[in-house]
C-alpha cells in the first residue's frame, strides 16, 4: 500500500481566475474523482463548478516520468498533456521540492444521463515563467497584497544595474518587490510616492496618480507594523529591463486583506534553469483523509454481513467426499414359493480395510407372487426391440379393435345405403343421393371413433408393468 501524504497548497502566480482554458486531458478515466468534486461544490449556470485544483509531479510514473497529475483533494482528475510538461514541470517541481503543492483554480464540468457520465475539467494557468518569484519573500514581516490588474514602474531604466542580475535566461520571471511611503522634495515641487524597491533596493515608482490609489492600503500596513509587499513581473534583456506590478488598489481590498492576518508565502528553492529539483515520488498517493474515507465507503459498499459471512465459510469444516461404487440394481421379481431371494451384503466403506470381510447380513425371503398366464416374464428395463418378445394377448386385443371398427363403419354404411334407397323410393331421388354422399364420412368417423376406443379399453386392461415394456 502506498503511503499518503498531506498536502499543503502553493498558489501559484499569474493565473486566471475568471477564465479557465487550459484543458487536462484523461478526465474520462477519472470520473470517480470529477463526480466526487462535483457533487460537493455550488455549481454555476453553466453546470460547472469552480475549485482550486493540485499540481502534483509524479517523477515515478510509469509511463512518463515528467508526468503532472491533477488532483482535486488528494484524487486524480486528470494529467498535463505531454506537450506542455516540459514548461510546466520546473513550476511544480519546484513547488513540490519543498513538500508543498502547487495549487491553480480550474473549472470542473460533468453530466450524467441515462447513466452515461462524461466530465472534462479546465485550469486558469498564466504563463509558466511567470507562475513563481524568483526571489525570496522579504525578511520583515509584511503583508502580501491580493492580485490585481498590471501596474507600471516608472523609472526602472535609472536602476538597471540591480534589475539586470534578476534577469532570467527565458527573459521573463516573477519578483517579490515591496512598496514604501516616500517623500521626494525637488527645488520646484514636493511630492509624496509609491517607491517599489527589490531585495531593499529602489527600482522604481509608481506615478503619483497611481501611487495615491496604493498609499492608504501602504499607511495602514505601516501602522500595524507590518510591510506592504506585491507580485511583480520582470521582462528584459542584457540591455534594458521592464518592472511592472499586479496589485489590489487601496479601494478594491475588503477586510480580510486590511485587518486579518499577514499573508506571508513560504521560501521556496532558488530558482534553477535546469529544474534539478529532488520532488518526492507521488504516483498513486493520496491524502490521509481520502484514504481514510475510502475505507470507510469500501466498508459501507460491502456492509458488515458480507464480511461475517465470508469468515463463516472459512470456518466451517469441509465435508469429506465418499467413494460411491457403482452397484447392479435387482428389479422386483415374480418367484415360486419354493425359492428364497438371495441374501443382500451390506455395502462397506471405501475407507474400511480389505480384510477381514463383515459376515453378510441375511434378509428374509420375499412373498410368493402370483404369476400371469397371459403375459411372459420380461426382465426389468428390457425393450420389446430386444431380445424379449412381445406380449401375445396385447396384439391379440390390438387385432380385436380393428375388426370391431371395420365391422361398425361397414354397418353404418349400408344403414346409410339404404336410409338413401327408401328417400329415394318415397319420390325424393336428391335426398336419396344427399344420404348416400354423408353415409360415407360418417361410416369413416364411427370406424375412427370405434378403434380409439378400444385402444383405449385395452391401455386399462393392460397389466401396471407392461406399460414401461414400449408399445
Amino acid at each position: 500500500m502506498t503511503r499518503s501524504r498531506v498536502f499543503q497548497p502553493y498558489a501559484l502566480w499569474g493565473v486566471n481566475r475568471i477564465w479557465q482554458d487550459f484543458e487536462v486531458v484523461g478526465g474520462s478515466n477519472y470520473l470517480p474523482a470529477i463526480r466526487r468534486a462535483w457533487n460537493r461544490t455550488p455549481k454555476s449556470e453553466y453546470n460547472e463548478v469552480r475549485v482550486d485544483l493540485e499540481l502534483v509531479p509524479e517523477p515515478d510514473n510509469p509511463y512518463d516520468v515528467r508526468a503532472i497529475s491533477v488532483r482535486y483533494q488528494g484524487l486524480v482528475v486528470g494529467y498535463f498533456p505531454k506537450e506542455t510538461t516540459l514548461d510546466w514541470w520546473p513550476v511544480v517541481a519546484r513547488v513540490a521540492s519543498t513538500g508543498l503543492t502547487a495549487a491553480a483554480p480550474g473549472r470542473i464540468w460533468y453530466q450524467n444521463s441515462a447513466g452515461f457520465e462524461t466530465g472534462s475539467v479546465r485550469l486558469g494557468l498564466g504563463e509558466p515563467d511567470l507562475s513563481l518569484p524568483l526571489n525570496d519573500p522579504p525578511s520583515q514581516p509584511h503583508n502580501l497584497l491580493p492580485s490585481g490588474n498590471v501596474v507600471q514602474v516608472t523609472k526602472e531604466a535609472d536602476h538597471f544595474d540591480v534589475l539586470a542580475d534578476y534577469v532570467p535566461p527565458s527573459g521573463a520571471g516573477a519578483l517579490y518587490v515591496t512598496l514604501h511611503k516616500e517623500e521626494i522634495v525637488s527645488a520646484r515641487s514636493r511630492r509624496v510616492v509609491a517607491e517599489v524597491r527589490l531585495d531593499g533596493e529602489r527600482v522604481g515608482e509608481l506615478t503619483k496618480a497611481t501611487s495615491e490609489k496604493f498609499l492608504p492600503a501602504i499607511e495602514h500596513n505601516t501602522d500595524r507594523g507590518l510591510g506592504t509587499a506585491v507580485r511583480a513581473a520582470i521582462k528584459g534583456s542584457g540591455i534594458a529591463a521592464e518592472l511592472t506590478i499586479r496589485a489590489a488598489k487601496a479601494h478594491e481590498l475588503d477586510d480580510a486583506a486590511l485587518d486579518g492576518p499577514a499573508v506571508r508565502l513560504p521560501s521556496l528553492p532558488p530558482y534553477d534553469p535546469n529544474a534539478q529539483y529532488r520532488v518526492p515520488n507521488a504516483y498513486g498517493q493520496t491524502t490521509t483523509a481520502v484514504r481514510a474515507r475510502s475505507i470507510r465507503e469500501e466498508k459501507q459498499a460491502f456492509g458488515r454481513g458480507a464480511n461475517v459471512g465470508h469468515d463463516a465459510e472459512a470456518r466451517m469444516p469441509s465435508t469429506p467426499r465418499v467413494k460411491i461404487q457403482p452397484t447392479l440394481a435387482q428389479p422386483p421379481r415374480s418367484q415360486p414359493a419354493s425359492h428364497s431371494a438371495p441374501p443382500l451384503r451390506s455395502p462397506e466403506p471405501n475407507h474400511a480395510p480389505a480384510s477381514p470381510r463383515a459376515a453378510p447380513v441375511a434378509r428374509p425371503p420375499l412373498p410368493p407372487q402370483p404369476v400371469s398366464e397371459t403375459l411372459p416374464l420380461v426382465p426389468y428395463g428390457a425393450s420389446s426391440c430386444g431380445k424379449a418378445p412381445l406380449p401375445v394377448a396385447k396384439s391379440r386385443k390390438n387385432s380385436k379393435g380393428i375388426g370391431r371398427a371395420l365391422g361398425l363403419a361397414a354397418a353404418t354404411f349400408f344403414a346409410a345405403f339404404a336410409l338413401g334407397i327408401l328417400i329415394s323410393g318415397l319420390g325424393s331421388p336428391g335426398g336419396g343421393a344427399v344420404a348416400w354422399l354423408l353415409g360415407v364420412p360418417v361410416a369413416i368417423a364411427v370406424g375412427i371413433w370405434s378403434r380409439q376406443a378400444a385402444s383405449v379399453s385395452a391401455e386399462e386392461n393392460q397389466d401396471p408393468g407392461d406399460r414401461w415394456k414400449g408399445p
